[in-house]
């Protein structure tokens, strides 16, 4: 469902789970618990900004923490099967909202929050007052262009650099305020922009964030067309196993996930991943030594089709695609690399890093070696001139394209968004 921000931030307030994970359930009008109310402001919308003073930050004070809170409680967990209050464009579960257990009156905000800081509630709450102050709630917040920097500042990190420029994210945020927070159209904007190709540019150096795992993964199967095993016929236990255990719960999860620093569902705290926020290594934080040998074997799996994940790349159908319906002259080693790695590096290749590749590729061997191969298999002319139909054997000609597209795969340039 495409939603603005605001909308998205109200219905991950009412969001079943989430009310049980920050601990939102508990909090109630005789024992307010801030831990959802905190990280609402700190983590999901405005941001603390700069430290000021004890308890002070640019953006809101520590009291402030507390008001949300109290404008919070009442608002708790649903029963998980329950679905007669799915969110309606969702479908999530969401939780409830308990008069009872609400603090009344108004809440009075700092004067952090420049504008109308008192959200008006009822003496005598009910369930649609407890859903109007939660409203007037996100609107005062919202309404601070401290939150639209913070919302543009983490796009910019996201897809761009961890080195952020502020006039580009300045420009981002007075976009997001004049759409109505509609991030998609703000993040379109942005990759179509100049600056993010500048930024991306080979002059810069390409790539400027490394890939987390999954994106490793994910784009290696885009880049081939390659699809997750597909279960076709829901009564058939071992397509079901192949999807979900042998790829999803094995390979994903485990394999991919877990050894790859990105625990799938499970990261190791509320803020996330420390790679999306941990000063100052950022996106470094997915390069360690526990973490390197699942990176660089991603493409080798992919390949190789190993562990029985019930997918893989066809380098040999990639290779006939690029010839038949490209037109890359595909028998020519140096066009078929240039191809390879042009479609699938953010930066060019250094001569010493381009050599590599190439022997990796032939084996050692001289181009005309491959000349020879991808004749015999495909058919044409040889080297002395003599002409052939094709054995359509691929046992030549195969082992060198998964060893080319493996080393793609798993150079250091393809670690690179």
């Amino acid at each position: 469902v495409n939603k603005d921000l605001k909308e998205v931030a109200r219905k991950m307030t009412l969001d079943n789970l989430m009310l049980g994970y920050l601990n939102n359930r508990t909090n109630i009008k005789t024992s307010p618990n801030e831990n959802y109310a905190r990280e609402f402001l700190e983590l999901f919308t405005i941001g603390r900004g700069t430290i000021q003073a004890p308890g002070e930050y640019s953006n809101y004070n520590e009291s402030d923490i507390s008001v949300a809170a109290e404008l919070l409680t009442g608002f708790t967990t649903y029963g998980r099967r329950n679905t007669s209050i799915a969110d309606p464009d969702t479908g999530i579960l969401a939780g409830r909202a308990i008069p009872s257990r609400h603090t009344p009156g108004d809440k009075q905000f700092s004067n952090k929050f420049s504008g109308d800081n008192k959200v008006e509630g009822l003496a005598n709450p009910t369930v649609a007052g407890m859903k109007n102050e939660l409203d007037q709630f996100i609107d005062m917040v919202f309404n601070q262009f401290a939150t639209a920097e913070n919302y543009a500042r983490k796009m910019y990190k996201f897809y761009v650099s961890n080195n952020v420029d502020e006039v580009c994210v300045t420009a981002l945020a007075n976009d997001l305020v004049s759409n109505g927070f509609k991030h998609m159209q703000t993040i379109k904007k942005l990759l179509k922009s100049d600056h993010f190709y500048s930024r991306c540019s080979t002059d810069y150096g390409g790539g400027d964030i490394l890939k987390s795992p999954f994106e490793l993964l994910a784009e290696g199967m885009s880049f081939f067309g390659t699809n997750l095993p597909e279960i076709t016929d829901p009564t058939d236990l071992l397509q079901i196993e192949r999807h979900f255990r042998r790829f999803g719960s094995i390979y994903m999860f485990n394999d991919i996930g877990e050894n790859g620093g990105m625990k799938l569902f499970g990261p190791p705290s509320v803020a996330g991943y420390p790679a999306y926020y941990q000063e100052p290594l950022f996106d470094r934080n997915w390069y360690n030594p526990g973490t390197i040998t699942t990176r660089y074997g991603i493409a080798e799996k992919l390949v190789k089709f190993y562990s029985n994940i019930y997918t893989n790349i066809d380098t040999l159908a990639y290779t006939l695609f690029l010839h038949e319906q490209r037109n890359i002259e595909v028998s020519n080693a140096n066009l078929l690399l240039d191809e390879i790695v042009d479609y699938l590096l953010p930066q060019e290749l250094t001569a010493a890093r381009r050599t590599i590749l190439l022997n990796i590729f032939l084996f050692d061997e001289a181009p005309q070696n491959w000349y020879q191969e991808w004749t015999l298999y495909y058919g044409g002319t040889l080297l002395d001139g003599t002409v052939v139909s094709g054995s359509g054997i691929d046992t030549g000609v195969r082992p060198h394209l998964d060893a080319l597209v493996i080393a793609a795969l798993a150079s250091q340039e393809y670690q690179l968004k």
